[in-house]
């Protein structure tokens, strides 16, 4: 039933949702599969902001950091600079591992290139 509701442009933003708030990963990795093809919604954007941060299996976190370069909002620009910003560490910042979550968001954040401050933190990136 799932599938049909992705499918549907209709009902295909409400779908997604629930996909993301669903406890079975193969619901998850559908909805995401959808969000990265055909945009993820606004009201999307927690849920898989939520996944990348901290689902449990990789593929699931770096295709939610995919799917958050789809949307237009700030939420998942917000998001998205969570994840390539280094963690503090006493006075110094943590050097920032090149993971495959990282590299995701690097390019996801890409596609809000015209704005300010992700110029800041590409270039803050290019850097180091």
């Amino acid at each position: 039933a799932l599938k049909l509701l992705l499918r549907n442009d209709d009902t295909r933003e409400r779908a997604i949702h629930y996909a993301l708030a669903d406890p079975d990963q193969r619901a998850m990795r559908l909805g995401l599969a959808i969000a990265v093809q055909h945009g993820l919604p606004e009201s999307a954007v927690p849920l898989a902001a939520s996944l990348a941060l901290g689902a449990e299996a990789q593929d699931l976190r770096v295709t939610a950091i995919r799917a958050l370069g789809t949307s237009r909002g700030s939420t998942a620009v917000d998001a998205l600079i969570r994840l390539v910003t280094p963690k503090k560490r006493g006075l110094f910042r943590r050097r920032l591992a090149r993971t495959p979550e990282v590299e995701a968001a690097v390019t996801a954040l890409k596609s809000f290139a015209e704005q300010p401050r992700v110029q800041e933190v590409l270039a803050q990136l290019a850097d180091s």
